[in-house]
């Protein structure tokens, strides 16, 4: 009698999984999180493979950071200007955090979207389909909600069922013990579109599903007026931190970060220079930098690029101005050699 019951038990579990599976998958389907969807994922390896190593590891014993991290429910603002590094340090965040839960056992859940060069992003969606993917199981409400999809049975269009997608997500937030979210480059957004999915974070950075659950936002972008104007108003959420990367207390430290990483990129190439004073040269462009490590990469780029003491020194003596100002002129002086190298026949990226 008792291996009728586990194989009927058995049986029952079965039907469960591949029933709690067939949900899953159809709402993948709905959401188009496997085909339309950025590989995000991909997005996140590039992101990380341009973090020096050791740079950043200053940022989690930083008080803000601190502050934000024993909350249960609340926003970290990061703010900064271009090339400052603002996606780099969400990428160190987000593996920082999977890799300390799963050396506890536990599950690193994490779901984020970098904005950066996606084309008409459903930011909606991929975050519904990441948080999806995370469920150990398929609760009732979840449930539900594909029974109410599934007549339609074609991919859901973002923008016609932003509800549908915020109560989504809010009753998967809700089956979740622990979760960070982070959404990279809000200002790479057209402003119409910006502007929308504003008020959808608002609506769900709102919603709280118990003290016990953690959920934990994280929202980067420059500092422009739509942000602070949006995220400095206390209604739009009273919990939230303000993480400015280029502030007084973290310059030095932002600055540190540069020399480490100027001085292992150039040491070795500069090596042979014996009329170069490498220390001094190396923290004089981490000086002109400003905080800026995109400004810094781009003159280590272009002084890899010399033959000669004299033609590295010279590269210091170019009139281009320091940290995010000098950037475009870096950026025409880069573009112009690599359009000179190319064939007429080659498109310059």
């Amino acid at each position: 009698m008792l291996p009728q019951k586990e194989a009927a038990s058995q049986e029952t579990n079965e039907r469960r999984r591949n029933a709690e599976e067939e949900t899953k998958q159809g709402l993948l389907k709905f959401l188009g999180y496997a085909t339309t969807q950025p590989d995000m994922e991909s997005e996140l390896d590039r992101a990380v493979n341009n973090c020096h190593p050791n740079t950043l590891e200053w940022v989690f014993a930083d008080e803000t950071y601190q502050r934000w991290f024993k909350k249960s429910c609340s926003v970290l603002w990061i703010s900064g200007s271009i090339g400052a590094g603002k996606s780099t340090l969400c990428s160190k965040l987000i593996t920082s955090w999977r890799e300390n839960r799963r050396k506890k056992g536990q599950p690193g859940n994490v779901a984020f979207f970098f904005c950066k060069l996606q084309k008409n992003p459903s930011i909606l969606s991929s975050l519904a389909g990441q948080l999806l993917k995370m469920q150990q199981c398929i609760t009732s409400d979840v449930l539900q909600i594909y029974k109410d999809w599934r007549p339609a049975g074609t991919q859901l269009d973002p923008e016609s069922h932003k509800k549908d997608l915020l109560d989504l997500i809010r009753v998967l937030l809700g089956s979740l013990a622990e979760v960070f979210i982070v959404i990279d480059g809000l200002d790479e957004l057209l402003k119409p579109k910006r502007e929308d999915l504003l008020n959808n974070l608002k609506t769900l950075c709102q919603y709280s599903p118990g003290s016990i659950r953690k959920i934990k936002w994280v929202f980067s972008c420059r500092e422009e007026k739509v942000f602070s104007d949006a995220f400095s108003n206390q209604k739009w959420f009273p919990d939230m931190e303000f993480f400015r990367l280029r502030s007084d207390r973290r310059s030095s430290k932002m600055d540190g970060d540069i020399y480490a990483f100027v001085s292992e990129e150039l040491s070795n190439f500069l090596s042979t220079a014996r009329s170069i004073d490498v220390k001094k040269f190396v923290g004089e462009i981490a000086s002109r930098s400003e905080g800026c490590f995109l400004y810094a990469r781009l003159l280590v780029e272009e002084i890899k690029r010399k033959t000669s003491p004299a033609e590295i020194l010279d590269v210091l003596d170019q009139d281009w101005e320091r940290g995010y100002e000098g950037l475009t002129s870096l950026y025409d002086d880069a573009y112009n050699k690599l359009k000179d190298t190319q064939s007429g026949n080659k498109c310059v990226e």
